[in-house]
Formats: C-alpha cells, structure tokens, sequence
C-alpha cells in the first residue's frame, strides 16, 4: 500500500505545503524565500477561492511576521511580487 505522503499535493491543499517550506525558510535566514512563498501561497488559495484554516494560520503567523521585519521595504516588495508571478504547478522545487 503507498504511503499517503507519496501521492501528488495539488490545488488547495497545496498551498500548506509552500507555506510550510516558507517557514522553514524562515527559521533557515532565507527570509526573500519565504515572503515570495508566502506570497505564493496565499495567491493560489485565492484564486482557488479557498480559505486557510484559522489554526494554521496562527501557526504560520509568526513566521511570516518575522520573514517581513526582516526585510528592508524594498527587498520584501520584490519578494512579495516574485511571489504573485509564480504560476501553479509552476512552482517547481521550493
């Protein structure tokens, strides 16, 4: 019997995997990263209409906060974009 964790994460469900390699990112310094998968994230839930659920966002909360204030307003501002222009399943490696 396959694994669970071996079958393909698509669509909405998705967007929890980027957000979690996000916040690894965070706790690794690579603070760029994680706001453009943040970002990412969050647009592909939204165009996919869906909503992330409340205790994963207080979860995934403080690390966006800290992958923001480490950020001069410009560095997080190209962040923020590179992360509305990626495409899914576009992604590629996270």
């Amino acid at each position: 019997m396959p694994s669970p964790c071996a079958r393909p994460v698509e669509g909405y469900e998705a967007s929890y995997a980027v957000e979690g390699r996000a916040a690894l990112a965070v706790a690794w310094g690579e603070y760029r990263r994680a706001v453009r998968l943040f970002t990412a994230a969050a647009r592909t839930r939204s165009r996919l209409e869906g909503e992330i659920e409340p205790g994963w966002q207080d979860q995934i909360a403080p690390f966006q906060a800290r992958a923001a204030a480490e950020l001069p307003p410009a560095a997080r501002q190209a962040a923020e974009a590179g992360g509305r222009a990626m495409a899914w399943p576009a992604l590629g490696p996270v």
